[in-house]
């Protein structure tokens, strides 16, 4: 809609506050304890993904584990190889040319988190007009801050995916990150294209 604050300027004027990241996650869970609402049971972690097969349907938003002996592919989407670090799935990837190993997850804000070392020695700064620093997300850790940018195409498992968002990590922040890849993260917005190839 046209009619929606495009700017902060008109943001403000509309009547927005800001607060951080912390502050809201707070306001948040109040409510929710106030409303009586389940906030979440749990995590399910590496030993039950492990396991078995899983995909994730995200028109449909769900999770779905599939039996590893009768499991057999049959979608359009792109097979990627994984490796593991740890508990950390990876995979290799090519950024506008640049090689990397990508960790992979789904919660991160942008598409491409990537590390200080990798964005440095590729001078992607400079290559992307990085400048503009925002917070990149925040977890028990604190708040992670990068520079946000554009880059020109990933190629992911036989897949090119055109204008992903990213966010380089500042250089002090980069070992607060957790993002071990040499690359850094390939995140939920990436991985839901490469459900629709």
């Amino acid at each position: 809609p046209n009619d929606l604050p495009r700017t902060v300027g008109e943001l403000r004027a509309y009547g927005h506050q800001e607060r951080s990241v912390k502050a809201e996650m707070r306001e948040n869970l109040l409510a929710a304890l106030a409303d009586g609402r389940d906030l979440w049971t749990g995590i399910l972690g590496f030993d039950v993904f492990r396991r078995m097969p899983v995909t994730i349907d995200y028109d449909l938003a769900r999770l779905v584990l599939h039996e590893p002996t009768s499991f057999k592919y049959a979608g359009k989407g792109a097979i990627v190889p994984l490796a593991f670090r740890g508990t950390m799935p990876t995979v290799r990837a090519r950024l506008d040319g640049f090689d990397g190993v990508f960790d992979v997850g789904t919660g991160a804000r942008p598409s491409l988190a990537l590390t200080a070392p990798f964005a440095a020695t590729n001078d992607l700064a400079a290559k992307y007009g990085l400048s503009r620093t925002v917070i990149a997300g925040s977890g028990p850790g604190g708040t992670v801050c990068g520079t946000l940018g554009r880059a020109g195409e990933l190629e992911l498992g036989g897949v090119v995916i055109a204008g992903p968002v990213l966010v380089a990590a500042v250089p002090d922040a980069a070992a607060a990150t957790g993002v071990a890849g040499d690359a850094a993260g390939v995140e939920g917005n990436v991985l839901q294209q490469l459900l629709h190839h």
